[in-house]
């Protein structure tokens, strides 16, 4: 099964800056010569509704809205087969979906007999309409990042890898969780600052997750109440513990606190963390004193200690006449 990672971003951008992204399911187009045309119904008590927005052709028909695109295939490099993942132009109730080929995958229409829509609850692509597949456990089309085109009621950002370098991704549709609270999310999530919207969200773990301190390079590849923390312009992060900022009560890590011989900051090292939420920050290793047996540790002095060399340092020195 192929691993369902969050695209992670660098964490020197504020943010609560970064808006929320997603598709409207509405579309208006007008083609040459045409027209649009809004209809409008009024209820009991002279109340107004928009119900829907139209256009039309002056020269024969509906032009319908303009087929999505996405520019440098960002939403899958799996080679294409029978059918385009994003286009999904297989025929109806039909899913193009990766399949194995090989020691690699290629695209196949394979039948779909699900009922799902888009951004409902799900377990497996069974149980999704065609053109969508289980995806973070919703039923979701392949999405392009750039435009987050088809994502009508989620956000592009969930990268499934089929090994090797082969990829394509998904919308994630998450609910929000409280930091820092016991069973914050359903079982099989993960609380964590989804940094797109800046706000704590319930994440599917990517399968591969890293110990606390240890590398990242995907949002969940960091566990339970953690943030993959990593510069601008660096592939790879560090897995560490959200804090609060004003404990006042010793905390366990994962509650508020952090681990013995770290402390709650707001940098890790140069790195600045720009939350948008208030007295949220990361845990940290303490500064670690030199090793006692290494040249940069300095003995005390003390009575029994030896006095130093009188001699003073060796030197080139001219042979005598």
């Amino acid at each position: 099964m192929a691993a369902q990672r969050w695209l992670a971003f660098p964490i020197l951008v504020a943010l609560g800056a970064m808006a929320f992204a997603s598709c409207s399911s509405e579309a208006t187009t007008t083609g040459t010569g045409g027209s649009s045309a809004t209809s409008t119904t009024t209820g009991v008590g002279g109340a107004t509704s928009t119900t829907a927005t139209t256009s039309t052709t002056g020269a024969g028909g509906d032009s319908g809205p303009p087929a999505p695109t996405c520019k440098n295939k960002s939403y899958s490099n799996i080679p294409k087969g029978q059918c385009d993942l994003f286009d999904q132009d297989c025929g109806p109730a039909e899913t193009c979906k990766p399949v194995a080929d090989g020691a690699t995958f290629t695209t196949q229409c394979l039948p779909a007999f699900g009922l799902k829509s888009e951004g409902e609850t799900c377990y497996d692509d069974d149980e999704c309409l065609g053109k969508l597949q289980c995806i973070g456990a919703h039923c979701s089309p392949i999405c392009c990042s750039n435009t987050n085109v088809p994502c009508a009621s989620g956000r592009c950002g969930l990268q499934l890898s089929f090994g090797g370098a082969l990829f394509m991704q998904g919308c994630i549709y998450s609910t929000a969780c409280e930091l820092f609270a016991p069973n914050a999310c359903e079982i099989g999530f993960q609380c964590q600052v989804d940094p797109v919207q800046g706000l704590p969200a319930c994440v599917p773990p990517s399968g591969s997750v890293s110990p606390e301190l240890g590398p990242c390079t995907f949002l969940n590849d960091c566990g339970n109440m953690q943030q993959c923390i990593f510069p601008a312009g660096k592939n790879k992060g560090r897995c560490h513990y959200l804090c609060y900022l004003k404990q006042e009560t010793p905390t366990p890590a994962g509650q508020g606190g952090c681990p013995a011989g770290e402390t709650c900051l707001t940098h890790d090292g140069p790195i600045q963390i720009a939350f948008d939420l208030p007295n949220i920050g990361i845990c940290v290793p303490d500064a670690v004193p030199p090793d006692a047996g290494s040249d940069a540790a300095i003995p005390e002095a003390g009575p029994d200690a030896d006095p130093p060399d009188a001699d003073p340092p060796d030197a080139d020195v001219p042979d005598a006449p």
